[in-house]
């Protein structure tokens, strides 16, 4: 019985450092700038260079596990359930273990990922004044930046300004 108030205590406690790290992050800028540069872009090299040396996806194979987990959570939580009048202690543990799943799998997708979603958009760094965009005028730039992207193949990639690619596009 223990273990069950361990597991409750847990699942606060993931609950209210999720709800704090997500209120920081998007109120107040020097969290968010912690999160990019102290958090996510260690990680996210970290990452590369630790998958970028296998040929096959991992990620998918992550996604497949973890759906397969999940999937058997369900079924177990389903059949508890079903058979809820023999079951109660199974079913609540099960509860708590499907809640705790998820509650795990959001906090590791807001730390690799979902911070990420706190930035501001690259057109508040550009001054960008809104465009009327035409099927023409996104197909010459579409050519205009493969072209670019053709020549810069094994140099370091510079993005030009905002203006040029709207010169190049209403050509």
């Amino acid at each position: 019985m223990k273990g069950i108030y361990l597991r409750l205590a847990f699942i606060c406690f993931l609950l209210c450092v999720i709800i704090s790290v997500q209120y920081a992050i998007a109120n107040y800028s020097g969290a968010l700038d912690f999160y990019i540069v102290d958090i996510f872009l260690p990680l996210q090299k970290w990452r590369n260079s630790l998958f970028n040396r296998v040929s096959i996806s991992i990620g998918d194979i992550l996604y497949l596990l973890l759906f397969l987990l999940f999937l058997l959570l369900l079924i177990r939580l389903v059949y508890f359930g079903f058979t809820f009048r023999k079951n109660k202690i199974y079913f609540g543990l099960e509860l708590v273990r499907v809640v705790t799943f998820l509650l795990v799998l959001y906090s590791a997708f807001l730390i690799l990922w979902g911070g990420n979603y706190y930035r501001p958009a690259l057109s508040a760094k550009w001054d960008y004044k809104s465009t009327k965009w035409d099927t023409a005028g996104l197909i010459r730039l579409n050519e205009f930046l493969i072209e670019k992207m053709n020549e810069t193949e094994d140099s370091a990639l510079v993005y030009p300004d905002l203006k040029t690619l709207n010169v190049q596009t209403n050509r």
